[in-house]
């Protein structure tokens, strides 16, 4: 990975920090981060990784290019109000960790995600910028990708059902405040206090409602009820089923 520039260092040294110190994994030559966890769960979640890797890279090679050339880089860290977002400054993918742990999920659910998130990497290297009147259709775009993807699983009588009622969120399910309003919603499920959550919806809404803006491309997000889901089921949820 080269030298990042200074604006991206200031922005991102959390990550960037992680990225160097803590444990990791090489994957086939993608690089797993895993902060924080024991030995035995970083094992867990590095072959659930790897699993979803070779079967990307069995059923559909072009995808898997796709994501060796986007996502070289695959943190599973912390708890998000998503299950995954791209950072297109560090081609870094970051995956919740809740998610990634749940049993209910599968090896093809982290697969499918990859590949989400892979597309939207090569969307971004096209030129298309994830503006706020543009999400749905960029949105569409990587669900159909992930659909082209599980369709050939032996799974995917379970896998693509999910993924096409995704294809019906309309344009004001990805618009600036439905973002805020879900990332409050979770972060007052987990106990964040209500001042730290209404200081940081106003540096979202300066921000443009998603974080740094073109920076950082959200997928499958989770609503309040449905991060609950996760932890309480051990399973990938969201509006109707994973969003």
């Amino acid at each position: 990975m080269p030298p990042p520039k200074i604006k991206v260092v200031f922005r991102y040294w959390p990550d960037l920090l992680i990225l160097r110190f803590c444990r990791q994994f090489s994957v086939d030559g993608i690089r797993l981060v895993v902060p924080g966890q024991a030995r035995c769960r970083a094992g867990l979640l590095k072959n659930k990784v790897a699993t979803a890797l070779h079967l990307i890279k069995t059923h559909t090679p072009k995808y898997y290019a796709r994501v060796q050339q986007f996502i070289p880089n695959i943190l599973i860290c912390g708890a998000h109000p998503s299950q995954a977002v791209y950072i297109s400054d560090l081609k870094l993918c970051e995956i919740s960790f809740e998610f990634a742990l749940a049993e209910g999920t599968t090896a093809g659910q982290m697969a499918m995600t990859l590949v989400h998130e892979a597309t939207h990497g090569y969307l971004q290297s096209r030129g298309v910028v994830y503006e706020e009147d543009r999400r749905a259709q960029i949105e569409r775009i990587c669900v159909r990708a992930e659909i082209a993807f599980a369709s050939r699983l032996p799974q995917a009588g379970e896998l693509v059902p999910a993924a096409r009622q995704r294809l019906e969120y309309g344009p004001e399910y990805w618009t600036n405040a439905s973002f805020i309003k879900r990332q409050a919603e979770f972060a007052a499920k987990v106990g964040i206090p209500r001042f730290l959550i209404r200081l940081l919806q106003r540096i979202q809404s300066r921000r443009g409602g998603n974080g740094h803006k073109q920076k950082i491309t959200p997928s499958a997000v989770l609503t309040s009820d449905a991060a609950m889901s996760v932890r309480n089921q051990g399973g990938p949820q969201g509006p109707p089923s994973r969003s």
